[in-house]
């Protein structure tokens, strides 16, 4: 069985691609601050994985009858792939920083879950998540910046600098 792509999932695809690599190279090939129109382009990148995420999820539930431990499965394989990238590329404690891989990946479940709630309950939740969070960024406590917790090798120290900004010095005071 032969099916015909969606040519405006596979433009968004890339979209989103092309963005998250701007955006990823943003630090290598500028200084800081950013300019303005790198910034701005690099902001599409996340929203864009986030909504193809779920549009896809969604898609999937409408045309196969896949159980909820299919849509686990792969939310798990996203979240590890998120931990390989932390622990043995990046060298860095998994599940500190906020990566838009264990966003998804925790999504694509709760997705599922989702698209089986009635409309009354679907918008109790949207509203329930939105006046919640104020409250959960106080409690729990929220920045901007993430300060990564390496695994081995150099030792690196933060060094705040007047704009706010923390910069990392490798082989830190020992």
């Amino acid at each position: 069985m032969v099916h015909d792509r969606d040519l405006t999932i596979d433009i968004l695809r890339g979209l989103a691609i092309v963005t998250m690599v701007g955006s990823n190279m943003a630090a290598s090939i500028t200084s800081q601050p950013h300019p303005f129109w790198l910034r701005l382009y690099g902001s599409f990148a996340a929203p864009l994985f986030f909504l193809l995420s779920g549009m896809m999820v969604s898609f999937t539930a409408q045309i196969r009858d896949h159980a909820f431990r299919y849509y686990l499965f792969r939310g798990i394989m996203i979240v590890m792939t998120g931990v390989f990238i932390d622990v043995v590329i990046l060298n860095i404690c998994p599940f500190v920083d906020y990566d838009t891989l264990y966003l998804i990946g925790f999504s694509v479940p709760l997705t599922f879950l989702y698209l089986h709630l009635g409309p009354v309950s679907r918008w109790s939740l949207i509203i329930l998540i939105f006046a919640l969070t104020p409250f959960l960024q106080k409690i729990l406590g929220y920045t901007e910046y993430v300060n990564p917790i390496i695994l081995w090798g150099e030792r690196v120290e933060p060094v705040a600098i007047k704009t706010q900004t923390t910069i990392f010095i490798k082989g830190g005071p020992k």
